[in-house]
C-alpha cells in the first residue's frame, strides 16, 4: 500500500488513468495484440488496416488526460509532444486510438522508448503546462500549505523522472533513489498531506 502511494506521486497519472484499463482482465492485451477493435493498427496475422491520422491519436490520448484536470487545449498539446516522441508510424503499430481508450494506459503499450525521449517530453510538455503546478495540485488537492511543503521536498530531477515515468516509461523506470526521495517528501509533508479530520 505504500508503495502504492509512492508511485501515486511518482506516477499519478498514469496510475490514476490505468485503473480504468484495470477493470477489465485482459483489456491490456488488446494494445499488444491488435484486439478486435484494433482499426488502424497492425494485425497478428500480418495484415493491417489503414492507419489511424494524428488527429484521431490527438483525441484518444486527450481524452485518457481530460478527466484529469487537464483542459482540452492543453491534452492535445501533450498528446502532440508524446506522438510527437514516439512517433506516429510506431503508435499505429501498437495500438489504435480506441485501444488507447479502453486502456488508459499509455506506458503500457511497449513503446521503444530511452531517457533521452523521456527528456524530450518532459520538455515538450513543459511547453504545454507547467508541469510543478499541475503536478502539486494535482498531489495535494490544492491545499496551499501542502502545496508549499512538497514544493520544497520533492526537486525537480526527482519531478521530472516522477512524471516522464508516470506518462511514458512507466513506474518500473522510477531510479530507487528517487522513490525514496518522494517517499521522504511524502513524511515530510505527512501532517499537511492529511485531510482534515
Amino acid at each position: 500500500m505504500r508503495r502504492l502511494m509512492v508511485l501515486g506521486v511518482a506516477a499519478v497519472l498514469v496510475l490514476v488513468a490505468g485503473a480504468c484499463g484495470d477493470d477489465d482482465d485482459g483489456g491490456g492485451d488488446a494494445a499488444a495484440s491488435g484486439g478486435e477493435d484494433g482499426g488502424g493498427t497492425a494485425t497478428d496475422d500480418g495484415g493491417s488496416s489503414d492507419p489511424a491520422s494524428r488527429d484521431e491519436y490527438v483525441d484518444a490520448i486527450g481524452e485518457t488526460l481530460t478527466f484529469l484536470g487537464v483542459s482540452d487545449e492543453d491534452s492535445a498539446c501533450i498528446a502532440g509532444v508524446y506522438i510527437d516522441v514516439i512517433g506516429l508510424d510506431q503508435l499505429n503499430e501498437l495500438a489504435s486510438p480506441d485501444e488507447i481508450r479502453e486502456t488508459a494506459n499509455l506506458t503500457e503499450l511497449g513503446a521503444d522508448l530511452d531517457q533521452a525521449d523521456g527528456d524530450a517530453f518532459y520538455a515538450g510538455v513543459n511547453q504545454c503546462i507547467d508541469v510543478r503546478a499541475f503536478f502539486l495540485d494535482l498531489v495535494t488537492g490544492g491545499n496551499a500549505q501542502a502545496r508549499a511543503c512538497m514544493d520544497q521536498a520533492i526537486s525537480d530531477a526527482a519531478l521530472q523522472e516522477a512524471f516522464v515515468g508516470g506518462l511514458l516509461l512507466g513506474s518500473e523506470s522510477l531510479d530507487p533513489e528517487v522513490e525514496s526521495s518522494i517517499t521522504d517528501a511524502y513524511d515530510q509533508c505527512a501532517a499537511e498531506l492529511a485531510p482534515d479530520g
